[in-house]
């Protein structure tokens, strides 16, 4: 069994142990909690396990395989690399953080001067945030990535945000803009 180079750190709660579930049953919720100035290296193999990230702070996170979905809540100055969430991703409050996100669907809220690198199945949603940088995915993998190309290749929906704090369809958001290059940290 593959166990996590930060098995120490993780909350794990089993959701089943019924042995004939099926293949694409979840396996259990891991959490990461209460963390300051680390370093997260995650790798869950072939478990398909959710994700929850809480109260991180200057913590750097590498999620290297997929996971069925993530929710993170305060994070700041936190860097986190997601490879893939087959389902959702949910950041609620993350403060000058670089997120770097590919899930069929992300949803953001309450972000504050984040950059958030994104490639996404449906257009991502903004909710009460400012400050906001977008750029693609791609324009950042770090080394241990394990990335079903494949599968996200077609998933170009990062370009269409839908600020729900901005309703005026004729003009652009003040809560958000592009960006082409990814921020100096992350290289």
């Amino acid at each position: 069994m593959h166990k996590s180079p930060i098995q120490n750190c993780l909350t794990s709660t089993s959701t089943s142990t019924n042995s004939t579930s099926t293949p694409n049953a979840l396996e259990g919720v891991v959490q990461v909690r209460d963390k300051v100035a680390e370093r997260i290296v995650l790798d869950f193999a072939d478990k398909r396990v959710a994700l929850h990230l809480a109260n991180l702070e200057r913590c750097h996170v590498v999620v290297t395989s997929p996971v069925s979905a993530l929710s993170a809540s305060a994070l700041r100055h936190c860097t986190l690399w997601l490879s893939e969430a087959y389902a959702s991703v949910f950041i609620d409050q993350a403060s000058h953080s670089t997120l770097s996100l590919a899930a069929a669907q992300v949803r953001l809220r309450g972000l504050t001067r984040c950059t958030v690198l994104v490639c996404a199945n449906s257009a991502p949603i903004l909710e009460d945030s400012s400050d906001v940088s977008l750029a693609p995915y791609r324009s950042w993998l770090p080394a241990e990535a394990h990335i079903d190309e494949r599968r996200i290749s077609n998933w170009q929906e990062w370009r269409v945000m839908q600020d729900m704090s901005w309703a005026r369809a004729n003009e652009p958001s003040p809560h958000w803009m592009f960006v082409h290059t990814p921020p100096p940290t992350l290289v």
